[in-house]
This record gives C-alpha cells, structure tokens and sequence, in this order.
C-alpha cells in the first residue's frame, strides 16, 4: 500500500508489536476524505486507518493518497502533532453515567488558542462517540458523517465526522467549540483491560473522549452526573456544580463537579460503588484509598501509607504538591491509568504502583507528555520512585537490561511497549547521567523541570537544557549515545600487567560506529582486598594505571549503572 516501506513503520508496528490490543489490520476501518482546506498541499486525499483507541497509547493514522509510477499509494504518515498548533486552551464538560446501559452522554465546551497557518483543525475523537449537534465559533454546524465506505463531498461551514477525526470544513481557525455526543462504553469483559469501560457497579471514561488538538494539556472543569449510590470523581478538586445543567439529576442520581488548574492532556472520569478503605493526613493533605466491598483493609492501609510517604519524597525532590491530597481507587476489571490527583489501579498493583503514579503528577501532570513522539515522563518517573525512593528494590536497573533490542527512548510514544523499554531503559539513562554530573545537580534540573515547564508540552530534546544548565557542560554527546539511538558498545578487557605497586589494565571497546564516550569501574583484588577506580574512555582502547598497597591477582570490569551495553571479556587474572 506505501510508495515506500518506511512510511507503513507505525501501522505495522501497532498492529504486529500491539497486536494484543489490536487484533490486527482486520479491526480497523479505513476511511477517505479529500484533504481538508488548507491542507491540500498534502495530497489530494487522505486515507484514515481508525478504531478504538485507548488511552495514553496509539493514534488512529492519517496517509496521504499519492500518485506514483505504480498507481496510487500512500504517502508518510500526517503527523497528529501538526494538527495542534491551534490548540485547546480550556475544557467544559459535563458527563452523564447510566450504567444499566453502559451509555455515557457528553456535552463539552471547547476554548481555543488560534494560531499558526489558516487551515482547517483537525480534531480527534474516539471513533466509538457519535457527534448529535455541533456548534464552531457560536454557528450551528451541518454533521457530515462517513456512511458505508463512500467518500464524503463536504460543503464549506460542515463539520466532517470520518472515523476519530472531526473537522469543520473552513480555513478558519476555530475559537470556540460546543458538541454533544454519546456512545455505548464495554462491558470490561472483553476491554483488553485499558479500554472504557461501564457495568452496574463501575465506569471509566478515559480515553478520548474530549476532542483533542495533538493531546496537547488543557484547564478543565467536568461535571459529572451518576447514580447517587456512586463515588463519582474526575481531575482536580471538588467546586461547585454550575446551576446551568446540561444533565440534571435524576431521583436516582447526584450531580458533582471538579475543577483541575494544572493544564494536563488526559483528564478521565470514574465511578463506582465505592468504599472508603482507608485514609490519613498529613501536612495538610488527605490521602483516601477507595475499595469495593468486601474491603481489603490492610491493603488500603498500606497504600494510604505508601502514598503519605510518597507526596512527602517528591514534595522535597521536586517541589509543592499541586493538589490538596491523592486517593487511590481499586480499579474494577481496568488494569490502572496515569493520573495526577488521583489514580485508579488494579488492587494487586496498588503496594507498588501507587507511588509511581504520585510521580506522574510531576511528570505527566504538571509537566505533561502527550505520548505522541516519545514517553520521557514514564523514565523520569520511574527513576525517582524505582531508583531514588525505593534505591532499585524492584530491580529497574537489572531488567533494563532485558530491553537492549528496541528503539531509541526519544522513538518511544508507547510506555509499555517493546518489554517497557521506556521505563526500565529510561531510569537506566538517568542513573547514568548521574554518574556523569552528579546526584546533586540531576535533582536540581528535575525540580527545574517542573517549575519551568508547568503545562508545557515536553519530549526528550526539551529536557537536556536544564541538566546542561545545572552541570555547566554540553549534554548533547550523552544525548546523542543514550536517548536518540539504540546502538550499544562492547566492552572487553583486553591485558593487564604489573609494575611495582602499579597495574595497567587496557580495555577496548566495539560494535558501535565510533567510539563513545563511557564511563565504568574497574576493580583490582587479591581475594581479600578489593581497589575500584571509576574511569572514562572516549577512543577505541585505553589503559588505566592504578596504584595499591597490595597485590592483586585478579581484575574486572563493571559497567552497572554507568555504561549500558555489553561485557565480553570481563576478568582476567594477573600472572
């Protein structure tokens, strides 16, 4: 189907290497549309593979149909971040729940910052939601939806539905946004276990479901109304309902509404029949873990207490909690989600996870990640709740290891995929860089990060500044080994001799195009005495001379926590 193999690498890599969630190419539709105004320049039609997409995860894509000398084919991938440079300042929304028929109802209104070219906006939508009315910048607008495979012929002022994307069909940079849409939600049987989801006793609403300009962070506010007997909860802190309702209460049912400050990408809604399982406060904060009845008492305990200890960890690394506490909620038949006031999480997961997901209230949250080019957040993120809280008990260093073959960290918009290489490599590259500059200053440009960078969208390029700022040295070569490639040197050691009190051990490195720059340990021993020398190489071999009082038989090399690659010849003894 593509004028050239490479523009097919993303389909083929979420239909092959996400297969699971997938199903493969058969599970997708495939819709075309002309190119919408301003957009022509990009083919005369584009081509949408589409279905529906969890959270936080893949992207329904967009390929130009382009003339070749074999026929037509399809061009490279239209980016989703080139839809977003008008982008969604502010989110109303109101959410109705009615779980006896798995049914949500929504009513948004949408606030935008116009900028950049005079071309239509491309929106994205779950595919799953139908759009009933749509009104643009106060005009009522025409839905013109995509029927039974046929190429929709819009007329200027429409609003095109195709799939997950919605488009009014202008040149007009759009400023306000009102929709209402609905759709049925799953059952959590078959939701491949990230998916929304809704029965008698629990809704999650999380993906896709406010129109979205390339996942950019936004303000929000959600009202949400549900059966009375419910916990109902989405981002932020609790305010008070507006009196305007788009869903009044029924006599079953309450109306609660949420505010969030902190612009981030991926508000959600949750609700169920909730009990409180556990709670504390400290420091001004409340911190609640919900459960379903039979109660884990213990369990929640332990996550309450986790979390205290958490908020208080970050607070001191990274600054102010931006939320007035963090409850936990046992998710129902939902593996668990990134969130930032609050985090929903599978119960076996909860002794562990809940501290990560604290973490993403920094990285994610305040400074946030729209899993478009890369997932920096999920390696920060482990990194100070796996290495500098928890010291590497979960072995994050070791299984980083297992991860060697896939892609670069800044190619990495799926956290999990490829064996959770972004989070496990991730925290690896961290640990090195503070090997390289210092724990002292790391901490300092992480807390950097997130005073700086508050509703800023961030990738990987955006962070090497401040680490560079606070080591006073050029980054970019680091950056260049460890983030924008996936090349890993060898190391061996090559001879060693001795000389009175001194041993030179030579060691060479390979299987990288030109030599990097490392950083290692080297060990002497005699089997009782031990000398570790840190070293750096930049060249192809090189011999460290190192002085002991004793001597030593043997001597090794050790890249853990400083270098990630290979070892070959590790210890030699010395004659």
């Amino acid at each position: 189907m593509f004028a050239k193999p490479e523009n097919g690498r993303y389909l083929m890599e979420m239909i092959d290497q996400r297969s699971g969630y997938h199903g493969g190419l058969k599970t997708f539709a495939v819709d075309v549309l002309p190119a919408p105004p301003g957009w022509e320049k990009t083919g005369e039609y584009w081509l949408l593979f589409h279905k529906r997409q969890p959270v936080e995860m893949d992207h329904d894509p967009i390929y130009p149909v382009i003339s070749t000398p074999n026929g037509l084919r399809l061009g490279p991938e239209i980016l989703e971040t080139e839809g977003g440079d008008n982008r969604l300042k502010n989110a109303r929304n109101e959410v109705h729940l009615i779980p006896a028929d798995q049914f949500v109802d929504i009513v948004t209104d949408l606030d935008f910052e116009g900028k950049g070219a005079a071309r239509a906006d491309v929106w994205r939508l779950q595919d799953t939601l139908n759009v009933r009315t749509a009104t643009i910048d106060g005009k009522p607008r025409t839905i013109v939806n995509a029927v039974g495979g046929g190429i929709v012929n819009p007329k200027p002022g429409e609003l095109v539905r195709v799939g997950s994307l919605l488009i009014p069909w202008t040149h007009s940079r759009s400023k306000t946004a009102h929709f209402a849409y609905s759709g049925k939600l799953l059952d959590g049987k078959n939701s491949g276990g990230e998916e929304d989801l809704m029965d008698t006793r629990s809704g999650y609403l999380t993906a896709w479901w406010v129109p979205s300009t390339a996942r950019l962070p936004f303000l929000s506010q959600t009202t949400v109304t549900g059966p009375k007997e419910w916990t109902l909860r989405s981002e932020g802190v609790p305010v008070a309902p507006s009196a305007k309702a788009a869903f009044p209460a029924g006599p079953n049912e309450q109306r609660l509404a949420f505010k969030c400050d902190v612009p981030i990408s991926f508000p959600k809604v949750i609700g169920g029949k909730y009990e409180v399982a556990a709670s504390a406060t400290d420091n001004g904060k409340t911190f609640v873990s919900f459960g379903f009845a039979p109660l884990d008492k213990a369990r929640a305990t332990r996550a309450v207490t986790n979390a205290v200890a958490a908020v208080k960890f970050f607070e001191n690394l990274l600054g102010p909690f931006p939320f007035p506490g963090y409850d936990v909620y046992d998710s129902d038949r939902f593996y668990g989600i990134e969130s930032y006031s609050h985090t929903i999480l599978v119960p076996s997961i909860t002794d562990w996870a809940t501290s990560h997901e604290i973490g993403h209230t920094y990285f994610g949250g305040l400074v946030p990640c729209a899993y478009v080019k890369d997932t920096w957040n999920e390696s920060l993120t482990q990194y100070v709740d796996s290495i500098l809280l928890k010291h590497n008990s979960d072995k994050t260093l070791e299984h980083a290891f297992d991860v060697m073959n896939s892609p670069p960290l800044s190619e990495l918009p799926i956290a999990w995929s490829y064996a959770n290489a972004s989070y496990m490599r991730g925290a690896y590259v961290m640990t090195m860089l503070a090997h390289e500059i210092g724990q002292d200053k790391v901490n300092s440009a992480l807390r950097t990060i997130v005073a700086d960078r508050r509703g800023k969208d961030t990738a990987w390029p955006d962070l090497r500044a401040y680490f560079e700022k606070t080591s006073g040295g050029d980054l970019k070569w680091f950056w260049d080994q460890w983030v924008t490639q996936a090349t890993w040197p060898k190391l061996d050691l090559l001879a060693i001799s001795r000389s009175g009190s001194v041993t030179s051990v030579s060691v060479g490195q390979s299987s990288t195009p030109m030599p990097y720059r490392l950083r290692f340990l080297v060990k002497l021993t005699d089997g009782t005495k031990t000398k570790t020398a840190e070293v750096t190489m930049d060249s192809g071999t090189k011999s460290f001379e190192i002085t002991t009082d004793f001597t030593p038989t043997s001597a090794s090399i050790d890249i853990f926590g400083y270098t990630f690659g290979t070892v070959g010849t590790k210890t030699k003894k010395i004659e």
